[in-house]
């Protein structure tokens, strides 16, 4: 039995792995970038270096929202108090050999 996916199949616009853009009635091959430059400019224009903005955008914002939203909350959590009253806080949530990423707060 074939995948549900399957049918998406001759549907392909970007092929992974190969610079072909191919739909049910015509392939573009490129020779190097060069060539797709050309042939985009020469094809569809300025607006043809900008095709899948707009979703790659939308995708983008809330994406972005939510990994500052994770950073903070964790920066948050990991915040410690110590016995003496001051606190030490996360400088930055990197893995780093050359110091401390935990800073001394009054």
């Amino acid at each position: 039995m074939a995948s549900p996916l399957g049918a998406w199949e001759p549907e392909k616009l970007v092929q992974p792995g190969s610079e072909i853009i191919s739909n049910q009635k015509w392939v573009i091959r490129y020779n190097g970038w060069l060539d797709a430059i050309h042939r985009i400019w020469m094809v569809e224009g300025f607006k043809g270096f900008f095709r899948g903005s707009v979703p790659r955008i939308t995708w983008y914002i809330p994406a972005s929202a939510l990994t500052f939203m994770a950073v903070e909350f964790l920066r948050d959590q990991f915040n410690e108090k110590l016995d003496n009253g001051t606190m030490q806080e996360v400088a930055s949530l990197s893995i780093e050999k050359r110091g401390s990423s935990l800073r001394e707060v009054t």
